[in-house]
């Protein structure tokens, strides 16, 4: 599984991820003119994840700000999250 390493930029956030943790991180700023294009990338990690994921996940969110449209697609990654929670895995959320 390939990981993620975005730089942010004073529009977008940065991102890291690691799958062996089961850590996902968002920081920074999340403005973007195209959401769905910056949040793709993030979407897709998350979807492979959940076909084989760790025991224990964490996702760490620190934005500082972030837009409507990046609300909505920081919950969707939050739903499809849910599934492993369903199945009875740890999952943390640290907003």
């Amino acid at each position: 599984m390939e990981e993620l390493a975005i730089m942010g930029t004073p529009k977008t956030p940065a991102v890291r991820s690691d799958s062996n943790q089961g850590l996902l991180e968002i920081t920074g700023r999340s403005n973007p003119e195209n959401t769905v294009e910056v949040f793709k990338p993030i979407v897709n990690w998350v979807e492979e994840y959940i076909q084989n994921p760790g025991e224990k996940t964490t996702i760490n969110i620190q934005l500082e700000h972030f837009n409507t449209s990046s609300s909505k697609s920081l919950i969707g990654i939050l739903k499809r999250l849910e599934a492993l929670k369903k199945e009875g895995r740890d999952i943390v959320i640290n907003w």
